[in-house]
């Protein structure tokens, strides 16, 4: 009775087939890594920036820039609630004085009368 051993099916017991096969798919998973790393290493030194809306999202290999498109402007906001009223200021210093009025006119003479008790 055969006895598989993988990729190939079944065969000898002293035949390579089966050490040729693993040795085959690491040399893939290290071909493999190396990429990913170099993929990695690739985006390290990443900008970002912005592009018009509607846009794609666009990577630049060679200048290392990921243009992202910018979103739509929104519709206005509902306007805030009012809100409170400051506290009151200080009172303000006292102007100056006003210029004086002008005079009065004279009034007038006070007729003799009797019965004067005072001095002279």
């Amino acid at each position: 009775m055969a006895i598989f051993r993988g990729v190939g099916g079944s065969g000898e017991s002293s035949d390579n087939s089966f050490l040729q096969e693993v040795t085959a798919q690491a040399n893939a998973a290290e071909a493999s890594a190396i990429s990913a790393q170099a993929s990695a290493n690739s985006i390290l030194t990443l900008t970002a920036a912005t592009g018009d809306a509607g846009t794609e999202v666009i990577y630049n290999a060679s200048t290392g820039v990921l243009t992202v498109p910018r979103g739509d402007t929104g519709p206005q906001g509902a306007t805030g609630p009012q809100g409170a009223t400051g506290a009151t200021g200080a009172t303000g210093a006292t102007g100056a004085g006003g210029a004086d009025g002008a005079d009065g006119a004279d009034g007038t003479n006070g007729t003799n009368g009797t019965g004067f008790t005072g001095g002279s």
